[in-house]
């Protein structure tokens, strides 16, 4: 009972001197660019519980995680600052991601480092299981 009490209060106080004129009635000034994905398959278990997590993480240079699995976790990052390096399992070839960079990982095992000389930061979202 407390909270269904609580949560009007707090929605009133949010709202404080806002009238329904103040809010927006339509979808304009918004862009939506997708920078990453995961297609999960059929047959991804999702009777398990799950929590969808963002975190922001921070390499320091000369600092990487070693090789990994998100076999279980799908994620995808989003690099807010400084330059990534991503080593996937099966590719020869590094791939660099600058700051408005993204990348998904799921099916393949990666490992990541900090090549440069400026903390790399980056979003991370993924599903997990508690």
């Amino acid at each position: 009972m407390a909270v269904k009490v609580a949560m009007p209060c707090v929605l009133v106080t949010a709202m404080a001197g806002l009238s329904a004129q103040d809010l927006p009635r339509e979808k304009t000034g918004v862009s939506n660019v997708e920078t990453a994905k995961v297609e999960l398959p059929a047959g991804f278990d999702m009777a398990k519980a799950r929590n969808l997590r963002m975190r922001k993480v921070t390499i320091l240079p000369g600092g990487g995680l070693p090789m990994h699995a998100h076999g279980d976790r799908p994620s995808v990052s989003y690099v807010l600052s400084g330059v990534l390096t991503e080593y996937v399992a099966g590719d020869a070839t590094p791939r660099v991601i600058k700051a408005g960079g993204s990348n998904a990982s799921f099916t393949q095992d990666h490992a990541l480092a900090n090549r440069g000389k400026v903390p790399v930061v980056f979003l991370e979202v993924d599903l997990i299981t508690p």
